[in-house]
């Protein structure tokens, strides 16, 4: 059932520039990025990120979450979408048909995360800086 009306909130905003024709893709390929980010930080961190997700979001960051899975040591951006690449590979449902297509997919999750609440400084500083060249510079 593709629904193809403009979405809104910041789940709806993603989908929107994403342009995948189902909702729930969008929301699959934001859950990839996000889930890899909340693997990277601490739990306090991770558990603070709460606190200013708006809801549309938090239902994504939170799902499924195993508080004792191991901690992702990323640093930087080809190791990350490679990280959210594998997350993809390994789910039921998988969104990403490229490394490339997972690279965009990360880029505007990271990009609207940056604008709308400043969070991309929690991550290591060699990967917040290649996300800023990349977003500066798209590849694509």
């Amino acid at each position: 059932m593709g629904n193809h009306h403009q979405q809104v909130g910041l789940v709806g905003k993603l989908h929107n520039l994403m342009g995948y024709s189902e909702y729930e893709d969008s929301r699959r390929a934001i859950g990839r990025a996000f889930h890899v980010i909340r693997g990277m930080l601490s739990k306090d961190e991770a558990l603070a990120l709460t606190h200013i997700l708006p809801s549309d979001l938090m239902v994504i960051y939170l799902s499924s979450w195993k508080l004792d899975a191991p901690s992702l040591s990323i640093k930087h951006l080809d190791e990350f979408i490679i990280s959210v690449k594998q997350l993809d590979e390994g789910r039921r449902r998988s969104v990403f048909h490229s490394e490339i297509e997972a690279l965009k997919c990360s880029l505007l999750v990271l990009e609207l995360l940056d604008k709308e609440l400043n969070i991309l400084k929690l991550l290591p500083d060699t990967l917040y800086q290649e996300v800023k060249q990349a977003l500066i510079h798209p590849a694509a």
